[in-house]
């Protein structure tokens, strides 16, 4: 039975649409050269993009999950977010400088230059598949819910279709720009509603949030850092920091998505700043 769709809830959706649309033209009317499209003329602010760095990798399904992980992995879980601060160390120190002399719009076109074209393209290939592969899980998802809220499953291929042409429509008219805005929003609304929902989840609890504490404490959740060196465990703070450190300085030093923001910084200390406020935001949210 589909979920009861209230007018403020259409009221919620119509302006967050209006926004998005209106970011798109605003932005298209500052394009005046690729410069503008791809990085956004150097005018966008470190903090947006900071934002914005945390919010393209986060999602509904990063939502579910991380609650998912966390609940069956402990509070150990958030020992992650340390292999994550050491790879954005790395970024900042070694990689950023290297972004900055290069001047290229692309984490790709620095492949060509040291390597060759073939270089270029496989990995900008992969990059493709990479990101073709997550969005057609994220479109899904998101389709899905939208077509249980609405009484319409029967109907999700259209809903699919509906929710790929507005995000193509304003990330392919208004460019960076109109996608650092749109995702600081959402990432905003996001916060918000998982702020909203864990309060009314502890008020509607017996005890409160007294209770829940007193629970905690007297289990064997409240570890934060696990010291095994089992390599068949994780996360352990080894895995944390080496094996997910690894894979953490990859998504943030060469991931188009998140050199293309690093280039759209005003300058090297911006885009530092940016990264780091990306971590910090990240950490608050898991």
């Amino acid at each position: 039975m589909p979920l009861a769709v209230q007018l403020v809830d259409w009221l919620v959706v119509g302006a967050y649409c209006a926004f998005v649309v209106v970011v798109g033209v605003l932005s298209k009317k500052k394009q005046e050269d690729a410069d503008d499209y791809l990085l956004g003329g150097g005018r966008l602010p470190w903090w947006a993009i900071g934002v914005s760095l945390i919010a393209t990798s986060f999602s509904s399904l990063s939502l579910l999950g991380w609650t998912d992980l966390a609940y069956a992995s402990n509070f150990v879980w958030f020992q992650l977010q340390i292999g994550d601060l050491l790879a954005i160390g790395i970024v900042c120190v070694v990689f950023m400088p290297f972004f900055a002399q290069s001047k290229e719009a692309t984490a790709y076109a620095f492949l060509e230059r040291r390597l060759g074209r073939a270089s270029r393209w496989v990995a900008s290939a992969l990059f493709h598949l990479f990101v073709l592969a997550r969005a057609g899980l994220l479109l899904f998802a998101t389709a899905a819910a939208g077509a249980q809220l609405l009484g319409v499953t029967e109907h999700l291929g259209w809903v699919i279709v509906t929710v790929g042409v507005a995000a193509i429509a304003y990330s392919a008219i208004g460019g960076l720009g109109a996608v650092v805005w749109t995702d600081t929003v959402q990432l905003l609304l996001v916060v918000v509603g998982v702020g909203a929902c864990f309060a009314i989840a502890v008020a509607l609890l017996p005890g409160g949030l007294g209770d829940v504490t007193a629970r905690l404490q007297a289990s064997d959740r409240p570890a934060f850092v696990d010291p095994s060196t089992d390599l068949g465990r994780f996360p352990t703070l080894l895995s944390s920091i080496v094996a997910y450190g690894v894979l953490a300085l990859a998504v943030a030093g060469t991931n188009q998505q998140a050199v293309q923001r690093y280039l759209a910084c005003e300058d090297l200390r911006a885009a530092r700043r940016a990264a780091l406020l990306g971590w910090g935001i990240g950490a608050f949210v898991v």
